[in-house]
């Protein structure tokens, strides 16, 4: 199935227009008039979207939750839920006008309903969007198999089975003897996965696929034990302004090689051990609530303890300004992104007034992040200070620039996971004019991007950077031609990313 890129797989520096859009919500958000027992206020307008969910008998159900987003240009922003009454009625009400909103319907034991996508208008106010749910196939399919520890049956454990194109899961536990089986399961391409508990080794969840000459898989999960070891990680948290201990923070710790991952709590006086180690470098993360949280990384050695000590930062600092437009009135609906460089992250919408309020910050510098869209991003450095609040104004401009992206594809629609390298060509110079590569630091998932492209037309050329003889596929343009002149072109327009500018390509083997 083909990645719609409006709702995944986007690219890291796309994550910011998306907030903003979601912070668009806010302008729309107003109390209103009494509403029915069932009717969700999520708007100032006069439109209203109504329907029902009912079963392929005709009968209505009730208690389906219906999930009602809606699309800005830039991205889709969730924002409210509604759920049917006794006759499976649902209503959204005080709507704005001149959007197209995406509505999902969701039932469990029931396949996934196509979504509706109603647009209001001043000339059609009102639309209906009903919801007919189909029960899952069933079939004569069977997948089992044991759950094991070190080579002895767990039990207890639960096990899951998802089919990957309808939706459905199924659920089971294991028996005394480590035995689960599921039973009654329609073809199809089902992934099977396991929880054992953190004394264990993770497994990936187990892909099978069901079929007429197939009907049954035998899916076992040998589950293993962390290795362990002589060395030992103890420390001490405190609250980084009064050096008092900290209780029940708490610590996780991680290592790649040898592989490892537990937790630990401080107790009263702040104290924490984990014990048992093998000898590595591991990652350490402390958290508790009313604090940001720290890392650190360490090595521990055989038959010895290091210690780790962290005074965390106290999340009772404010920052709080006021962002306007080109024209310098207020502009309401814009998100502020802040983060400190070890990841700590806070967020806030401006009102109607152009005025946001970031709380619950330690006294750190953040890096606030204002504009994306329409608006030239624009970055600043703030330190706010303990049990205060610090002012910092933004003054938005327009952006002249836009981007293009896409996503590199195999004919089943499936990411093509090789390096790709991607050339962005002017239609009118046909001169290169930039490189992306697919996989990468910035893009792991067969996407590619072009940033603050000035406005105009350009294509682009995909070529092969396997190093694999076994997986090569001929250079082509967008649109899967060979030929420059028959290129799919695309047109950038400032203010605006396009993100569905995507490629098929088919590999050949040599």
């Amino acid at each position: 199935m083909t990645p719609n890129p409006s709702t995944s797989h986007v690219t890291p520096s796309r994550w910011r227009s998306i907030l903003a859009t979601l912070t668009l919500v806010g302008a729309l958000v107003a109390s209103g008039a009494a509403l029915p027992a069932n009717a969700v206020d999520i708007g100032t307008g006069p439109g209203v979207i109504s329907g029902t969910a009912t079963a392929s008998d005709g009968q209505p159900i009730a208690g389906v939750f219906v999930g009602a987003s809606v699309s800005f240009g830039e991205g889709t922003a969730f924002w409210a839920t509604a759920t049917t009454d006794a006759a499976g009625y649902f209503e959204f009400t005080q709507l704005a006008l001149g959007y197209t909103y995406d509505l999902q319907a969701t039932l469990s034991g029931y396949q996934p309903t196509p979504h509706q996508s109603p647009t209001l208008t001043e000339a059609s106010p009102t639309a209906t969007a009903n919801f007919v749910f189909l029960p899952f196939a069933v079939g004569v399919g069977t997948i089992g198999g044991h759950v094991t520890a070190d080579g002895v049956p767990l039990a207890g454990k639960d096990v899951t089975a998802y089919e990957n194109f309808t939706g459905q899961n199924v659920f089971g536990v294991t028996d005394e003897n480590g035995f689960y089986q599921f039973t009654g399961l329609a073809n199809g391409q089902w992934q099977v996965s396991v929880w054992a508990g953190g004394d264990y080794q993770p497994l990936y969840p187990t892909s099978v696929q069901l079929t007429d000459a197939a009907p049954a898989a035998a899916v076992n999960f040998p589950f293993v034990s962390w290795p362990v070891g002589t060395a030992s990680i103890s420390g001490i948290v405190t609250d980084s302004a009064t050096g008092e201990p900290l209780a029940n923070a708490q610590v996780s710790i991680f290592a790649q090689n040898p592989p490892h991952s537990s937790y630990a709590w401080t107790d009263e006086l702040g104290a924490f051990t984990v014990a048992l180690l093998p000898e590595g470098t591991y990652s350490l993360n402390f958290w508790v609530s009313g604090y940001l949280h720290a890392s650190a990384e360490v090595q521990a050695l055989a038959d010895q303890t290091v210690t780790v000590d962290r005074a965390l930062v106290a999340t009772n600092a404010t920052i709080s300004g006021r962002v306007t437009g080109p024209d310098g009135a207020p502009v309401a609906g814009v998100y502020v992104d802040a983060h400190t460089l070890d990841g700590n992250i806070g967020g806030s919408t401006t009102d109607e007034n152009g005025n946001y309020v970031l709380s619950d910050l330690g006294a750190v510098p953040y890096t606030l992040t204002v504009g994306g869209g329409l608006y030239t991003q624009q970055q600043r450095v703030v330190t706010p200070l303990a049990n205060g609040d610090v002012t910092a104004d933004f003054s938005l401009v327009y952006r002249t620039t836009g981007s293009l992206g896409g996503w590199v594809l195999l004919p089943d629609g499936e990411y093509y996971n090789k390096p790709v390298c991607a050339t962005l060509y002017s239609s009118k110079t046909k001169k290169p004019l930039g490189e992306a590569v697919t996989i990468g630091e910035d893009f792991g998932d067969g996407s590619y991007a072009f940033f603050d492209l000035k406005p105009g037309k350009y294509t682009v050329e995909f070529r092969d950077c396997d190093s694999d003889p076994k997986t090569k596929f001929d250079k082509v343009f967008l649109g899967g031609v060979k030929n420059f002149k028959d290129a799919t072109i695309v047109t950038v327009v400032a203010g605006q990313d396009t993100w569905d500018n995507s490629v098929t390509l088919t590999p050949r083997n040599n």
